[in-house]
């Protein structure tokens, strides 16, 4: 949901958001927040963490690409000074959406679940759940040959990383990813009208 103000009324956009904003002149007091979380890559080795950011960098496109209607928030952007842990759960806590990719390369050549994004995943899922937080819906995004997912997680509708003979498909997975991004902000947005 976007929340514009004109004429000293605040009124909230009934319509597509990207194309209520471009139609009209408003000025914005706040946008919708996305909490990204993904594995870091700097214990990846070269070949792996070339990969790694890849799709890193796709999910990154994807939702810049929708910057004129979500403010992103990304784990790896926190650099202020103070307990992470406090800064991550502050920041997913103040977030109506999320995205969650969990899988990280092995030295074996395999996908396996980071602890970390299955933590924030949880907390995700516990917000989500909850009628009174601000978060209303996550995406979950995985390697399909990655280790099996926690059960509570399993039910959610997973995204999966498109890939040809083990190589990425980068236009695949980026438009896959572009229209769940824009599917969760349209029902986000119509569940608070």
């Amino acid at each position: 949901m976007v929340l514009l103000k004109k004429n000293c009324q605040e009124l909230l956009v009934a319509t597509e958001p990207k194309e209520a904003l471009k139609t009209q002149h408003w000025t914005q007091l706040a946008l919708p927040q996305i909490f990204v979380a993904y594995p870091g890559v700097e214990r990846l080795e070269m070949e792996a963490r070339a990969e790694h950011e890849a799709i890193i960098e796709i999910i990154r496109d994807v939702i810049d690409g929708f910057s004129d209607i979500l403010k992103a928030v990304y784990w790896e952007d926190l650099t202020e000074a103070g307990n992470i842990n406090m800064q991550i759960i502050r920041d997913i806590s103040n977030s109506e959406l999320g995205l969650c990719y969990f899988s990280e390369p092995t030295a074996e050549g395999q996908f396996q679940e980071n602890a970390n994004v299955l933590f924030e995943a949880g907390m995700m899922q516990a917000l989500v759940n909850f009628p009174s937080t601000r978060l209303r819906a996550w995406i979950p995004v995985r390697e399909k040959e990655s280790t099996s997912i926690p059960f509570d997680i399993a039910s959610e509708r997973i995204l999966l990383v498109d890939r040809t003979d083990g190589k990425l498909d980068k236009t695949s997975f980026a438009d896959a990813l572009r229209q769940r991004v824009a599917t969760l902000i349209k029902n986000a947005k119509h569940e608070n009208d």
